[in-house]
């Protein structure tokens, strides 16, 4: 079950220090003669086409291009791993979509969406840290289209946010609920000014959270909006950190006392490129968009964290040999690149729809394993790489059925879970438990 990969020393130590670049990606002039067809964008999270303005690049000059050859993985960061693979619900309708988890103490809570009885709702289940899994939980019951939600789970409750059309556009609330998700307070709605408002997002930032969504106008564009929420559930002032773009495959993780958030954009020339760009604590950008990729070659999600060591953006790219692979971009503690170029987690298989957590000084990046010539049937792995994004470990978690669909990730206190949908006649929720012994 367990695959271990210790990685060969690629050059020689030419700088040491807190910048220590990573080991050199895929050939820059390959991959920039590369343009990929922007139709190809998998996932649940697709957005529309504009054009992306220029932004500062956000390379780390200070760093140096050489590399550690006497790199040591050192001990696998999940040495005696018990897995566990639950499957969480399974709905009539074959559709990728967004399966969250979220991360709380001795405990992570699940979300997804689903059709019953030919509504869409919104459903939750605890995954304990150990022991069996909790019953699942409507979030909500109605006739309204209640799709893509997310969750942050807190010592006081879980909240929940989602997408609903029960205003007539679809529009983002937020739901204070207990700690055993049984019904608190009335949803609060946070949007009330476009047409359509999407891919919601919540992560912990301070003694309340911040909350960021895409803002459609119905014509093709569409901005990054953000809102602060302290810890009464009073939210503060709406932020706009990107205006006047077309962003989708919107991921945020805590950074620091505000958030980073990634996204994919279309750029003028073809393509997708992505992004990352800081919260602050209220809400509004710490400075501009720094890119993450500069091919156009960005296919399928995208995602940030930070560790100990630093922060770590991870995306899906399409190959110039027509395949699919997980690239890495080590980041300081701005959010900015560390080094000049992407770097793919994998070279001998294709991979795609990664997620990104810290784990310790380093992270772990959860994906799926395509099948091909070196893998009978696909899978979902998660790969354990340092701050500079060597790999020191893959573990394979289960096979992964018909159609892709985002992986999503969260780790607490030794524990990893990874959450998915395998879409086949029907779509099946699953998540994996890792438990590092």
């Amino acid at each position: 079950m367990r695959l271990l990969r210790w990685i060969c020393a690629l050059g020689f130590l030419t700088a040491c220090g807190d910048d220590t670049p990573p080991p050199p990606g895929v050939d820059a002039a390959t991959r920039d003669a590369f343009v990929r067809d922007a139709g190809q964008d998998t996932g649940s999270d697709s957005g529309g086409d504009s054009a992306v303005d220029a932004t500062d690049a956000g390379i780390d000059a200070g760093v140096d291009a050489g590399f550690d050859a006497g790199f040591d993985a050192g001990p696998p960061p999940c040495a005696a791993p018990v897995v566990d693979v639950f499957e969480l619900a399974t709905a009539s309708t074959p559709r990728p979509r967004r399966v969250h988890v979220a991360a709380g103490a001795d405990r992570f809570v699940v979300s997804w969406e689903e059709n019953r009885l030919g509504q869409r709702d919104v459903f939750s289940r605890v995954v304990p840290a150990a022991g069996p899994l909790g019953d699942e939980v409507a979030i909500t019951d109605s006739f309204d289209v209640t799709e893509e939600p997310a969750v942050l789970d807190r010592s006081d409750g879980v909240w929940v946010v989602y997408r609903d059309n029960r205003a007539g556009n679809f529009e983002v609330y937020l739901e204070r609920r207990m700690a055993d998700l049984s019904i608190g307070e009335a949803a609060q709605r946070l949007t009330m000014d476009a047409i359509r408002n999407e891919r919601p997002l919540i992560t912990a930032a301070g003694a309340g959270a911040l909350v960021a969504w895409s803002d459609s106008n119905g014509l093709g564009m569409s901005e990054l909006r953000a809102a602060a929420v302290d810890g009464s559930g009073s939210v503060g002032t709406v932020q706009a950190p990107l205006p006047g773009r077309a962003a989708s495959q919107v991921r945020m993780r805590p950074w620091d006392d505000g958030a980073a958030v990634a996204f994919a954009e279309p750029r003028d020339e073809g393509g997708i490129d992505a992004h990352v760009v800081r919260l602050a604590p209220d809400g509004t950008a710490a400075g501009t968009a720094a890119p993450m990729s500069a091919s156009g070659a960005v296919s399928g999600t995208v995602d940030v964290a930070q560790s100990g060591g630093g922060g770590l953006f991870v995306f899906g790219a399409a190959t110039p040999a027509g395949g699919r692979e997980v690239r890495l971009r080590p980041l300081n503690s701005a959010a900015r690149a560390r080094g000049p170029d992407e770097q793919p987690l994998l070279t001998d298989i294709d991979t795609s729809d990664p997620s990104v957590v810290g784990w310790g000084e380093g992270f772990a990046v959860s994906y799926r394993a395509l099948a091909g010539a070196d893998l009978a049937e696909p899978a979902i792995r998660v790969s354990f790489v340092d701050a500079f994004g060597r790999l020191s470990d893959t573990l394979e978690l289960a096979t992964a059925a018909g159609r892709e669909s985002p992986t999503w990730i969260d780790a607490s206190d030794g524990v990893l879970v990874v959450a998915w949908a395998d879409v086949t006649a029907e779509t099946t929720i699953r998540a994996a438990r890792i438990r590092c012994e």
